[in-house]
């Protein structure tokens, strides 16, 4: 075995597919900057006869109209859902800060020299990172802060006069903006950018609504009409391009194109206003512009010590395993080699330069190349897709046409890439994976019901954790514990004899979305149902020995008062009796557990009761039953009337075959998943409580009575 560096065989054509996707980043960047300054420019026009307040509102309301039509609750679900809605408030509300703040500046002050204090942003942000994030600034970066600042003063500050109030409020405007972005940063690893575009847009809308009757003034004509709704509408848009920019290229490359956006402001304040910036506002947005990019460069040296560093060598450990990459004389020290995610999925470091060449251990085998190791970006490139487009088809979203899908995935497979989903799920807050808990895994009944959830959940990117509780209440306890603390998307739960509503309520009410199957709890309004029709299987099955004349009918197997199965079961048995008007009689009712052995074992007691008929609980008691019948020389059929529950695939292949009801689990195990998945995006499913109509199956089992010594 040997180990060798992975080198590009296509060297040369990598640095052009790099540089076609940065441009196409500083290309939406700068379309993105042209959409802001509309927007500023709509703003100061229409300030000019409309309240800063309603022109706020108009701008939030058409942009909320657009993101609700692109993310269209049904088709987006996640897009309306959030796991921090406190934070999102105080986003919403920062934003809107910032917004009316800049609106009441833009009324007195040029577009130019609201951009120039506006500037200081990326540098207040910054001296906000130390204590609100945890990261350290170091004195470079508190000493360009300051030089970005002293530009502001010389923006703010005009010779032998006071400051002008506008100054101030365009000040507060960029405040806002800053904790705005650093809440920002909070929430991109927690909620879809989907979702802070909706909550972003709608709460402004909900928080000035109100207010409005105290300043409205109707717009005169419809060219204040048009301009709102182009301020609107390009809102919504910029977001959406300013997402599209930083997935296409590093924020090293992008951010510095954004004080671009002071050409098109004095351009716009020209042609509109007719103003042009005087000398101050020149020199300040220099200072300030200065200090930003002096802020990006710092940025960039560990990055460029980490090119700058020889080919990495690898050590064997003394078990013969390869240790940590380690860098003669390193400026490094030693490497870790992450996941492929984030910038590195994108093909780039942090600075936006192509990762150094990986490690790949082959062996020595004749003729062997050195092979590449693969990333989202290798795929996104041979299909001519965003990095963004394949992370979203390898987890099967409904945001990528399904065509799209089988395309990245046929690829996947046929280069041997495995999607790295624990750091996916670190940037989604989804975990793709869904715990399946039930009593009796042995139960042919539950073989064919995990196998239906498992199927359709399969389809839409789910892996299915199985769990066996066997009946007992502590382990279902930890199970439910466990997926909750490895915050799995949800759980299907068969609830074990004796669980208390309380037990599940617990677990959804701490954050895991729960649908019960099988077997029902009570008081639980807001945790959907799916299970078989108990009640009128049993019913049937009782009906149909009535019918050929028995009366002396035994029902074998459960345990009262333990499920809502085992009930619902005997009260079916109770309700045939009832309407053939047929006694009650407890002496032929059998508790049991649902197993062959208990069939087995019980079935002298039973046939101590003289009974003509008998109905089991499930198939493997009536099995079980049969084979002691038979042993004991009573054929089913000829001698006694048999009948099971479940329909497993045993009870048409014994001989004789068994007379059974088929009970719906596949069924059940589809309409399950499906609810859950339903449950997980936020959607409330069409029925909480799903009975599915069961059948009986007639087969050589049951015959008219016969009277037996």
């Amino acid at each position: 075995m040997t180990i060798r560096t992975a080198v590009s065989t296509d060297a040369e054509a990598r640095p052009s597919e790099e540089q076609r996707r940065r441009l196409a980043g500083i290309g939406l960047m700068c379309l993105t900057l042209v959409f802001f300054t509309v927007i500023d420019t709509s703003a100061k026009w229409l300030g000019r006869d409309l309240p800063p307040l309603e022109v706020a509102f108009f701008r939030y309301l058409v942009a909320a109209v657009v993101a609700a039509v692109v993310f269209w609750p049904s088709r987006v679900p996640d897009a309306w859902r959030t796991r921090r809605p406190l934070l999102q408030i105080l986003r919403g509300l920062c934003l809107l800060g910032s917004t009316v703040f800049n609106f009441v500046a833009l009324r007195h002050l040029q577009l130019a020299e609201t951009m120039s204090i506006s500037f200081s942003a990326p540098l207040l942000i910054a001296a906000m990172s130390g204590p609100l994030l945890g990261e350290r600034i170091g004195a470079a970066r508190w000493l360009l802060i300051g030089v970005g600042f002293l530009g502001v003063l010389v923006v703010a500050w005009p010779t032998g006069g006071d400051v002008h109030p506008a100054m101030l409020i365009a000040f507060a405007n960029v405040l806002c903006y800053a904790v705005y972005a650093v809440v920002t940063r909070r929430l991109a690893g927690v909620d879809s950018a989907a979702s802070m575009l909706i909550f972003s847009t709608s709460l402004p809308v909900l928080v000035l609504a109100p207010a409005l009757p105290a300043v409205w003034v109707w717009p005169e004509g419809a060219t204040p009409w048009l301009v709102i709704a182009i301020m609107g509408t390009l809102g919504a848009l910029g977001h959406l391009l300013l997402t599209l920019a930083f997935a296409r290229a590093p924020a090293s490359v992008i951010a510095p194109f954004t004080y671009t956006q002071i050409l098109w402001m004095t351009l716009s304040g020209w042609l509109v206003f007719g103003d042009m910036p005087g000398p101050r506002t020149v020199l300040g947005a220099a200072i300030v512009i200065a200090g930003g990019i002096g802020l990006l460069g710092l940025e960039r040296p560990a990055a460029v010590r980490r090119r700058s560093c020889p080919p990495p060598r690898r050590r064997d450990r003394p078990d013969g395993f390869p240790d940590r990459a380690v860098r003669p004389g390193s400026c490094c020290g030693p490497l870790d080699f992450p996941a492929q995610t984030g910038d590195r999925a994108r093909g780039t470091s942090r600075s936006g330069s192509p990762p150094p060449p990986s490690l790949e251990i082959t062996m020595d085998t004749p003729g062997a190349t050195p092979k590449r190791r693969l990333t989202l970006a290798m795929i996104a490139e041979r299909l001519d897709l965003s990095t963004a487009t394949v992370s979203l088809a390898l987890r099967n979203s409904s945001l990528v046409a399904e065509e799209t899908r089988k395309r990245v995935h046929a690829l996947a497979e046929e280069l041997g890439y495995i999607y790295n989903r624990s750091a996916a799920s670190l940037r989604t807050a989804r975990t793709n994976i869904v715990g399946l808990v039930v009593h009796d895994i042995l139960n042919p009944y539950f073989a064919e019901l995990v196998s239906a959830v498992e199927t359709e959940l399969g389809r839409q990117g789910q892996t299915v954790i199985l769990c066996n509780h066997g009946d007992d209440l502590v382990r279902q306890r930890h199970f439910m514990e466990t997926l909750l603390q490895y915050r799995a998307d949800g759980m299907i739960l068969c609830p074990a004899a004796g669980s208390k509503p309380q037990d599940v309520a617990r677990i959804v009410d701490a954050g895991l979305p729960t649908v019960l199957i099988a077997r029902e709890l009570p008081d639980l309004p807001d945790v959907p149902v799916i299970r078989g029709d108990d009640r009128a299987g049993i019913r049937s099955a009782v009906e149909h020995l009535i019918s050929l004349g028995h009366t002396r009918i035994a029902l074998v197997g459960g345990h009262p008062g333990t499920s809502s199965a085992a009930s619902e079961r005997r009260a079916g048995y109770e309700d045939a009796l009832a309407a053939a008007g047929l006694p009650v009689d407890r002496t032929l009712e059998f508790p049991a557990d649902g197993s062959r052995r208990a069939g087995r074992d019980i079935c002298e007691t039973v046939l101590g009761a003289h009974p003509t008929a008998i109905v089991c609980f499930n198939d493997l008691l009536a099995l079980g039953a049969m084979m002691e019948l038979k042993r004991r020389g009573i054929e089913p059929g000829r001698d006694i009337s048999l009948s099971g529950y479940d329909d497993i695939d045993e009870s048409s292949v014994w001989s004789p075959g068994l007379n059974t009801v088929w009970n719906g689990q596949q069924e059940v195990g589809r309409l399950a998943a499906q609810t859950l998945l339903d449950v997980v995006a936020g959607r409330r499913p069409e029925h909480q409580r799903v009975l599915v109509r069961p059948e009986l199956r007639l087969r050589d089992t049951t015959c008219p009575p016969v009277a037996r010594g």
